[in-house]
C-alpha cells in the first residue's frame, strides 16, 4: 500500500478467508511494482487491485480463490502475463470499466477454464479467452449474485451473452492464452476445498432456487 517500485517474488500466499485480510495480494495505491513467481492459494480474492497502475504481474500461480482477480476501474497500466490461473470460481471481476493488459509482449496466460483450441499445437489458443461472461461482470458489482454460481441461471446468461452480444459483458480478453500452463512456478500446498465451496449448501439452494423459477415461468408461458 502506497508503495513504489517494490518487487514481490517468490511467496506462497495461503488461505487468507476471513474479515479485511481475505485477500492474497492487495495493491492500494502501489506504482510500478512487480510481483512474480509467486503462489496465491485459496483467498476470497486472490489479487486486488484499487487506485493502482503500471504493475506488472506475471509468472505467478493463483488458484483455488473466489476470485482471481479484483481489478477496480481507478486501477490503470497493469499488465498480467505468464500466469497460471487454475480451479478460481471466476478469474477475474472488474468494478467499473477496467483498463489492463493480459498479453503483455505477446505472453498470454493459463486459464484451466479456457474453452478455446490450438490446431497448429504451438500452446497458444487460436482463439481469445474472454476473463468474464455476463454473470461475472455482473457479479463484480453485485456480490450477492455469488450465491447462483454454478446455477442453471448463470449458465443460462452465459449462452445469452454468446448468442446475443447486446448482453452486458466486460471487454478484458487474453488474446494469446496458453493451453498449458506457463509460470514455472510448482504448488507445494495441495488444497482439497474447492469442491466443498462449489457444491456448498448456498450454491445447491440458489441452483434449485433457479431451476424451479425456470420451471415456473415455462409453465407460465405455456398455459
Amino acid at each position: 500500500m502506497y508503495t513504489e517500485g517494490v518487487v514481490f517474488q517468490d511467496n506462497q500466499i495461503l488461505n487468507n478467508r476471513k474479515g479485511y485480510n481475505a485477500f492474497g495480494l492487495l495493491f492500494k495505491d502501489a506504482i510500478d511494482t512487480v510481483a512474480e513467481r509467486n503462489v496465491i492459494v485459496n483467498s476470497v480474492n486472490g489479487i486486488f487491485l484499487d487506485s493502482s497502475h503500471r504493475n506488472r504481474i506475471r509468472n505467478n500461480l493463483v488458484a483455488y480463490n473466489d476470485v482471481g482477480v479484483m481489478l477496480y476501474a481507478s486501477s490503470l497500466e497493469n499488465s498480467f502475463g505468464g500466469n497460471d490461473f487454475v480451479g478460481n470460481l471466476a478469474t477475474l471481476h472488474t468494478v467499473g470499466r477496467a483498463d489492463a493488459d493480459w498479453t503483455p509482449d505477446g505472453m498470454g496466460n493459463y486459464y484451466s477454464d479456457y474453452r478455446g483450441y490450438d490446431i497448429d499445437g504451438d500452446g497458444i489458443g487460436d482463439t481469445p479467452h474472454r476473463l468474464q461472461d455476463a454473470f461475472e461482470y455482473l457479479e463484480g458489482s453485485r456480490p450477492l449474485l455469488r450465491m447462483f454460481l454454478y446455477s442453471a441461471a448463470s449458465d443460462a446468461l452465459a449462452a445469452a451473452e454468446r448468442s446475443f452480444p447486446l448482453v452486458p459483458s466486460s471487454g478484458e480478453e487474453d488474446t494469446a492464452p496458453r493451453t498449458r500452463p506457463v509460470s514455472g512456478v510448482k504448488m507445494t500446498y495441495q488444497y482439497e476445498g474447492s469442491e466443498g465451496r462449489r457444491g456448498s449448501p448456498l450454491l445447491a439452494g440458489g441452483s434449485l432456487l433457479a431451476m424451479l423459477l425456470g420451471g415456473w415461468l415455462s409453465l407460465r408461458s405455456r398455459a
